[in-house]
């Protein structure tokens, strides 16, 4: 009885002494986390990563820090190496959503620099990281956007555009307009005319007829792609008219008629009523324009602010020569 009494006190001092201990390891962790994580905020990326190994030191399977040295690695484009860190964390939370997310990202981009057959291997996996991440969260960030990245790299651009069709659906606030009609010309610039044509009269979206205007106009065939212009404008579409208007003002100025063609560009501007508005019109325009003024554009705030910004712009110089 006696023997049993001092092992009682014993496992009583012993977890007197360690329990505060083990609360201060915790609450050293925790504090090292947060100072990773505003270290990363302010782009100090090497100071950060000192503080999640700190961090890491205390608590090797602490989550947060593994997260934050792995996001370090991903912003620096160490694909390979994110991609390990992003494996191991979800070796020890199988659960972790934003880890398979990015996961699939760094799959993504290291393919890119791989050869044909390792390539496929590779992309194979960034699309299983997103469908399980699309499974667990289907609004989870632009997940259909980056699964329609690897669909574009790997040149199956209409799949590409319906995926990013079902993520503007689900998530319309997301400022991915520009980026799906780029996919379309991704399409058109890839596929001989009758695959283009053929492909977009049988789809549901308004912006497959567009781009069969595009496609023509593309191709010098200006009454043909006018005729498919003019027939959407007439219609209530349920897709932005500032693409149409800019691609009439592109075959007016081809066929000399300079005055018609501003009159379209300015309609484009006229009737921005949103940010997608205005960031097609950007999108037509933005080789053209300098990093301060991109930086201008980017701060701007409602429709007016945003037409103000392209009309003055083209009070410096003439965006569609």
């Amino acid at each position: 009885m006696m023997r049993y009494q001092r092992v009682v006190i014993i496992l009583f001092i012993f977890t007197l002494i360690v329990t505060p201990l083990f609360g201060q390891n915790e609450q050293y962790v925790r504090k090292m986390v947060a100072e990773g994580d505003s270290l990363l905020n302010l782009g100090d990326y090497k100071n950060a990563d000192k503080a999640y190994k700190k961090a890491q030191k205390k608590d090797k399977k602490n989550v947060p820090a593994r997260m934050g040295r792995a996001k370090i690695k991903f912003l620096n484009e160490s694909w390979e190496s994110a991609k390990n860190s992003y494996k191991d964390i979800i070796k020890i939370d199988p659960e972790n959503i934003e880890a398979h997310y990015y996961m699939g990202i760094c799959y993504r981009e290291r393919g890119i620099h791989l050869a044909s057959v390792l390539r496929m291997r590779v992309w194979k996996k960034a699309r299983e990281s997103f469908e399980w991440v699309f499974e667990h969260d289907s609004l989870y960030k632009d997940v259909l956007y980056q699964f329609a990245k690897v669909k574009r790299y790997d040149g199956k651009y209409e799949d590409a555009i319906t995926a990013m069709h079902a993520q503007l659906r689900l998530k319309p606030e997301l400022r991915l307009h520009p980026k799906l009609y780029r996919f379309y010309r991704y399409l058109i610039s890839n596929r001989s005319e009758l695959e283009a044509v053929s492909w977009l009269q049988q789809q549901p979206w308004p912006h497959a007829r567009y781009f069969i205007g595009e496609t023509y106009r593309r191709e010098g065939k200006m009454r043909a792609a006018d005729s498919v212009f003019q027939t959407l404008l007439s219609e209530s579409l349920e897709m932005p008219k500032q693409p149409i208007f800019l691609s009439l003002t592109r075959s007016y100025y081809a066929k000399g008629e300079d005055d018609i063609a501003e009159s379209y560009y300015w309609r484009a501007v006229d009737i921005i009523k949103n940010d997608h508005e205005a960031d097609l019109i950007l999108e037509d325009i933005k080789y053209i324009i300098n990093d301060n003024e991109l930086q201008t554009y980017n701060s701007l705030s409602g429709p007016a602010a945003e037409q103000d910004f392209f009309r003055t712009l083209w009070a410096r110089r003439d965006p569609m020569p």
